[in-house]
């Protein structure tokens, strides 16, 4: 089990639950990135497994590759989709299952039947936790052009509620900082690469380099060719496009490969059907965002490019369990009649079993 710093506890734990339940041994590979959490789940698994059973590795990518390319029966790997093709490409060479839990550009849908000001809370709600570094994460806004400008001022509103106005940001000890300085770095390039080629903020851009510190931010008059519309973020930046139909949408969406998760905001049914039928996701959540994550019934994974492999509940017991059939036979099994010499008796025999059984 090989898991992401973002949410360090959680994505390992998780798929660990998992393992145990299907009565599996398993080994963590936590992320070198949060060394306090690996520290508690060092602490943890040692109180509560036998080596054997359980056990944390700690280490960097080398350590990752040497697991990968150990003949397990099963890789969960969660991260980027790039580190993903490596995973599999050495677990292909002993022929060994994986669940790539990735990432994608995943989009949220607003049409002009939509509540917009629960919209807008609930988009900057599910795209500023953990500043943006969520997989789930609205990573693009796709918005209907009758409503853009009230969207826009009900953004405003929803992200000053929750974490007060621009200037507060900074300070506030609800909204966090991104993981390094590296990623720190990619999402200014991002923000940098687009302002350049003519989009427009939202928020006055504000940052502090030594606290790897971002404010959030939506960005309008976006292209595509913008670095922003091409990568998935996994930072606090919201770009918007406008559509004026649903072949618009797809278009837009087809852009980059199926999204880890869409989401919808609006009352019409017949819309909603529509996009849910029509447009390939690894999970949805219509008038919500993130909270599909949550809810244990549910599989939770990507498709192609997001992932492949199914998480959370009955689906995680299934990942880390291998279905086994098993036939038994009786001495006075009628198979017998199937064996030669085909006399006209038997092939009498077998036309009646077609016929009537």
């Amino acid at each position: 089990i090989i898991s992401p710093w973002n949410y360090p506890f959680l994505l390992a734990m998780g798929p660990l639950v998992s393992a145990v339940a299907a009565g599996d041994s398993a080994i963590l590979k936590p992320s070198e990135y949060t060394p306090n959490t690996l520290s508690v789940l060092e602490k943890i698994i040692s109180e509560i497994f036998e080596p054997c059973e359980a056990a944390v590795v700690s280490g960097g990518a080398d350590t990752g590759q040497y697991l990968t390319s150990l003949p397990f029966d099963h890789i969960f790997f969660t991260g980027g989709t790039e580190i993903g093709k490596k995973v599999m490409k050495a677990a292909a060479e002993n022929l060994t299952s994986v669940t790539l839990e990735l990432g994608g550009k995943s989009p949220a849908i607003v049409d002009d039947s939509a509540n917009i000001p629960n919209a807008a809370r609930k988009i900057a709600w599910g795209k500023l936790i953990n500043a943006g570094q969520t997989c789930i994460a609205p990573d693009y806004l796709l918005l209907s052009k009758n409503i853009e400008e009230q969207f826009l001022a009900a953004y405003k509103t929803a992200v000053e509620e929750i974490y007060g106005g621009a200037e507060s940001f900074e300070n506030n000890v609800d909204y966090c900082r991104l993981i390094h300085k590296n990623h720190f770095e990619r999402i200014k390039s991002l923000i940098d690469d687009a302002v350049s080629k003519g989009a427009k903020t939202l928020f006055p851009i504000n940052f502090n380099e030594e606290k790897n510190f971002f404010s959030p931010n939506l960005i309008t008059n976006v292209t595509w060719e913008m670095k922003i519309m091409r990568e998935e973020i996994f930072g606090p930046l919201l770009p918007m496009m406008t559509y004026s139909s649903f072949e618009e949408i797809k278009n837009i969406i087809n852009k980059n490969r199926s999204p880890l998760s869409l989401y919808i905001f609006s009352k019409k049914k017949k819309f909603i059907d529509v996009v849910l039928k029509e447009i390939p996701a690894g999970s949805t959540a219509v008038n919500g965002t993130v909270v599909q994550f949550a809810n244990g019934n549910l599989p939770f994974g990507g498709r192609n490019g997001s992932g492949m492999g199914k998480a959370h509940g009955y689906y995680g017991f299934k990942t880390f369990s291998n279905e086994k059939s098993s036939l038994k036979q009786t001495a006075l099994s009628p198979l017998k009649l199937f064996y030669p010499p085909y006399t006209k008796t038997k092939e009498r025999l077998i036309d009646f079993l077609i016929k009537y059984i």
